[in-house]
């Protein structure tokens, strides 16, 4: 048998003989580890998860107890599981369940072979990775939910595992829908702001009453695989958990059925984005990793339409007014600015005892305001092209393009100040609490400017001195990475942290610190140098 299969079949075979005969040329040709081997493996990793598990189960029960409690799952539990849905579908745009090497979409997949038979191994093996990854979730909810002295039913805890391993094996199904469509690619696109509204009004609704609560538990598949974290009886999740189950079970059996005819092209797509990501990270250039993924989902867009208007008269308001135009074209980055904004001030301000709220605030507006931030990535994409157009300091270019997501995250913090307000949410000395929600924003959009003006890229010098100082050079290139989006949460949440603490004694500091933070980092920005 081995001397017959020193070459691959021939190409008249049927589809279905064809690949069984490759499959078995090629375990003779490269034979599979040996069963020693794979044991070496699981026992260390075995080992490892053991380790870990042990030296992180103290602390997860610790800190985690504080914010998952049966009651904060069943009202943040649906909203949290949906964006998670969301962002599994948004995977499938960019990569996806099954995604081949460059090779074998121009050999494999151009070959007579079964398409449908080359893609359900991966994908089921995808779908089974999905449901163990919602197990290990559903295990660190459970640590947390018996966290403090607090118990759990163990009928809950094993449904608890079963719904988020379902919710895990539909989110890779989703994933798997999305890589071959190019229609759903189109429509998960354009849901990002609609799932954010949504998962805001499931939390407000739940938060409210116990009819809001349920209505956020039977929303959806979402909120099915959160009910059983309520700890009550199996009557309350029961039909719940059910749904949850066949609902995985008949997206992952339509996903396997229709794999077999996802485009060549769609395939092909994914593999240049792979290699290309891979290469960039290998150059520890996150930027161009990024945009080359962003590309695999953007095939097929419609470009933006453009908008005339009117050149503005003094050159100060000209970089300004190119972002407005690029934002009037496509709205998208900016409502999510404000949208993400609005959850983070909301949050800081409903949650204002807990510290962790104001940092987590913070975070949220950074990330709305680097969604806001691509003119100026683009800008450090090419700096010859300002140096040559603008007679502006590169400098100042960079720091006119912070006005439009200041202008959008200032926007989300005054609707959240208005919405407390409105529902009586704001804490103690609330009209200090919302002014220093506001005065955080230019804070929090200036910390994300000057991470965005780094360009995702790691500079040879800085890699050079953390392989000099540490032989590992992580510790120095980790505090790279995080130093602004840290300095933003500090910066941007400390002086609402500040208030909550030390009541209306520290009003002036803390609005003293929220004011003279801004001008230093405007400085630092205005002063940056052109690369090239």
């Amino acid at each position: 048998m081995a001397a017959e299969l020193t070459a691959p079949p021939s190409a008249a075979l049927p589809a279905a003989a064809a690949l069984r005969d490759v499959r078995a040329w090629w375990r003779v040709r490269h034979p599979p580890p040996s069963i020693a081997r794979r044991l070496d493996v699981a026992y260390m990793v075995a080992i490892t998860v053991g380790m870990v598990g042990a030296l992180t189960y103290g602390t997860t029960s610790t800190v985690l107890s504080r914010w998952i409690t049966p009651s904060s799952a069943e009202v943040w539990g649906p909203s949290v599981l949906l964006v998670v849905l969301w962002l599994a579908a948004r995977w499938g745009g960019v990569q996806g369940p099954v995604v081949y090497a460059q090779a074998d979409v121009a050999f494999l997949l151009q070959a007579p072979l079964s398409r449908r038979a080359l893609a359900a191994p991966r994908l089921v093996r995808n779908l089974a990775v999905g449901a163990a990854g919602g197990a290990v979730l559903a295990g660190i909810a459970i640590v947390a939910l018996t966290g403090k002295g607090r118990s759990f039913p163990l009928d809950g805890a094993l449904a608890l595992t079963g719904a988020f391993a379902a919710c895990g094996v539909i989110g890779v199904a989703l994933a798997g829908a999305v890589e071959g469509s190019a229609r759903l690619d189109a429509i998960t696109r354009r849901a990002g702001l609609p799932v954010a509204i949504t998962a805001a009004a499931l939390v407000v609704a739940a938060h409210g009453s116990a009819d809001g609560r349920a209505v956020a538990r039977w929303s959806g598949p979402w909120g099915w695989a959160a009910a059983p974290a309520s700890g009550a009886s199996a009557r309350h999740w029961l039909p719940a958990l059910a749904a949850v189950v066949l609902v995985a079970a008949v997206a992952a059996a339509q996903v396997v059925r229709t794999c077999g005819r996802w485009p060549a092209e769609r395939h092909a797509r994914r593999a240049e984005a792979r290699a290309g990501a891979i290469a960039s990270l290998w150059a520890f250039d996150a930027r161009t990793a990024r945009l080359g993924l962003r590309r695999a989902s953007d095939a097929g867009r419609r470009s933006a339409r453009a908008r005339r208007s009117r050149l503005p008269r003094h050159p100060a308001w000209v970089v300004p007014w190119r972002d407005v135009t690029a934002a009037l074209g496509d709205p998208r980055p900016v409502l999510q600015a404000t949208t993400l904004a609005l959850g983070g001030a909301a949050l800081s301000l409903i949650a204002a005892d807990r510290p962790a709220a104001g940092a987590a605030g913070a975070l949220l507006a950074y990330w709305g305001a680097s969604r806001a931030l691509e003119p100026l990535r683009a800008e450090t994409d090419a700096p010859d092209r300002t140096r040559v157009l603008l007679p502006t300091p590169y400098g100042r270019v960079l720091l006119g393009h912070v006005a439009l997501p200041m202008a959008a995250v200032a926007a989300g913090a005054l609707l959240a100040v208005a919405g407390c307000a409105a529902t009586g949410e704001l804490p103690a000395h609330g009209a200090a609490a919302a002014l220093l929600a506001v005065l955080a924003v230019p804070t929090v959009v200036l910390c994300a400017a000057l991470s965005s003006r780094r360009g995702g890229r790691l500079p040879t010098s800085m890699l050079t001195t953390a392989m000099a100082g540490d032989p590992s050079g992580g510790g120095l290139v980790v505090a790279w990475l995080v130093a602004w989006p840290v300095g933003a949460a500090v910066l941007g949440g400390g002086p609402a942290v500040l208030l909550a603490h030390s009541g209306a004694s520290a009003v002036v500091v803390a609005v003293l610190i929220a004011l003279a933070v801004p001008p230093l980092l405007g400085t630092v920005l205005r002063h940056t140098r052109d690369p090239s």
